[in-house]
C-alpha cells in the first residue's frame, strides 16, 4: 500500500529558506519538505487515478490563493512547533478536497479530518528528537529568522507519496489551481 497526502507549499525560495532553517537543528525535524496539509495522509492501492480525477477537478474550479505566514505556535505543549498563517479560501479549498477524495477513500477509524481546519506549516516535531529545550529555542530564533516572510501566491496543489519503505515524502504530481476556463 502506498500513502498519498495533499497540500500547498510556498515558493521555491522560501521553501529553501525554511528548509535550511529546519535543517540547522540537526537531525530532521519533519519527513517532508515545507507544506500546509490541505489532505492528510490515505492509503490507496496503486496509483490513485480516480482520486487525482476528482481532485483535479477541484482545483481547475478554485482560484489562485495568497498565503502569509505568521508566528510560530505549538500544539500540543512541546509536540509540534508551527508557523501560523493567514490565508483565504484555504479552508474551502480543504473542504472541497476532503469531500472529493472521500468519494473514494473511507475516513480512517479515530480520524479527526473534517472537523475544524487548522492550517500550519510545522518547522518542527517532537516525534523526531527534538527536546523541550530544543523546541523553545528553535522557536525563539524562529520568530527572528522567519519573520517578515512576504505574503506568496499558492497556485497549485502538490501530491505527495510515501512507499512504506521510503523514510521522506516525494512529491508526485503538481495539481494548477483555476484552470476551469482558461
Amino acid at each position: 500500500m502506498t500513502l498519498y497526502f495533499l497540500g500547498v507549499t510556498p515558493p521555491a525560495p522560501i521553501r529553501e529558506q525554511i528548509e535550511s532553517f529546519r535543517k540547522a537543528w540537526g537531525s530532521p525535524h519533519h519527513r517532508v519538505e515545507p507544506h500546509v496539509t490541505v489532505k492528510a495522509p490515505f492509503e490507496y492501492p496503486g496509483v490513485p487515478a480516480p482520486v487525482l480525477v476528482a481532485v483535479r477537478q477541484v482545483c481547475a474550479a478554485a482560484r489562485p490563493l495568497t498565503m502569509r505566514l505568521g508566528q510560530p505556535g505549538r500544539f500540543g505543549g512541546d509536540r509540534v512547533l508551527f508557523l501560523a498563517l493567514t490565508c483565504e479560501g484555504l479552508e474551502d479549498l480543504h473542504q472541497q478536497v476532503l469531500a472529493a477524495v472521500s468519494r473514494f477513500v473511507p475516513p480512517r477509524p479515530g480520524d479527526r479530518e473534517g472537523g475544524p481546519y487548522h492550517p500550519h506549516l510545522t518547522l518542527a516535531a517532537s516525534r523526531f528528537g527534538i527536546d523541550a529545550a530544543g523546541m523553545a529555542a528553535m522557536e525563539a530564533q524562529a520568530r527572528v529568522k522567519l519573520a517578515g516572510i512576504p505574503p506568496f501566491s499558492i497556485t497549485s496543489l502538490r501530491v505527495y507519496k510515501k512507499d512504506r519503505n521510503m523514510e521522506r515524502w516525494q512529491p508526485m504530481e503538481e495539481i494548477p489551481l483555476g484552470t476551469k476556463g482558461v
